[in-house]
Order: structure tokens, then C-alpha cells, then sequence
């Protein structure tokens, strides 16, 4: 499990309609990727995709600078009458006993990485040079906050 991480943005003063809502332009730097979000305050809510949150509205579209990830609202239903039935609801609380700490989670997906890296530049004839991306330059999540406090 992880705490929603706080994202820091800058509102700028550009902005975009998006399915008939105002939007305004944020930009934000988090877990190693640059975001830009186009969020409205007609709808208050601080939330948004994935772990990107904090804006006073909702977010209605996010990309990173590269458009490797990229979330666009394509419809919203507000006021609905939303009910879950009682198997789903005991088997979320189930997967959630079975949680574990984020950061163990990336530890053991940079584990498997690394192991599987290490297996395909074992597979080259003897004398190949290889150079290897960095561990997670292609993951969503580049950096973690935790890092910043770790000694090599």
C-alpha cells in the first residue's frame, strides 16, 4: 500500500475547454517525469489519474513531456446511482488484506528487472559490449521520493 503522494503544481494562466468545462493549464514534476494537466474547478475535486492529484478541480487530461503517458477524460457522468455488488466489494477488501508497502513493491519489480537484464546480457557471446538503459527509464514511475534519502 502507499499514502496518495502529494504532487506540487504551478497553475498557469493558459487554458482549454475540454467536453464543455473551462479548463486550466498545470505543470508538475513528479516521480521523474514532467506532467502537464488541464484541469476545471466547475467540478471541485482533487482528484485525478493515476497518482496525480491536488489541483482545485478535477483533472481532465495529463500527459508527460514525452506523451508516453497520456490520460484524456471522454465522457463524465455526474450524479449517478453507482452500486456495487457485495461479492466485488468483499473481494477488493480480500486483495487489500494481501497488500504490501509500495516500496517493497518497487523493490522487488527492480529485482525482476534487473534479474531479467542480467539473463539477456548473459545470453551475448563472450567480448559483447552492451549498454543498458537506466533500471526504470522507460517505467512510468522514473524516481521515487524515498530515493532522495537513500545512500548509494
Amino acid at each position: 500500500m502507499e499514502d496518495i503522494p502529494e504532487v506540487k503544481w504551478q497553475i498557469t494562466d493558459e487554458r482549454k475547454e475540454i467536453l464543455g468545462y473551462n479548463a486550466r493549464k498545470a505543470v508538475t514534476e513528479f516521480r521523474g517525469r514532467r506532467y502537464t494537466a488541464w484541469f476545471t474547478m466547475e467540478i471541485m475535486s482533487h482528484y485525478g489519474p493515476w497518482k496525480l492529484n491536488g489541483l482545485p478541480g478535477l483533472i481532465l487530461e495529463v500527459s508527460d513531456s514525452n506523451n508516453a503517458y497520456k490520460y484524456v477524460i471522454k465522457s463524465l457522468n455526474l450524479n449517478t446511482d453507482l452500486w456495487i455488488p457485495e461479492n466485488a466489494v468483499a473481494y477488493v477488501d480480500n486483495e487489500m488484506a494481501k497488500a504490501i508497502p509500495f516500496k517493497d513493491a518497487v523493490t522487488l519489480e527492480n529485482d525482476k528487472l534487473q534479474n531479467n537484464l542480467n539473463k539477456i546480457m548473459a545470453s551475448f557471446p563472450a567480448g559483447t559490449s552492451f549498454k543498458a538503459s537506466p533500471l526504470r527509464s522507460e517505467m512510468k514511475e522514473v524516481s521515487f521520493e524515498w530515493e532522495a534519502t537513500q545512500k548509494p
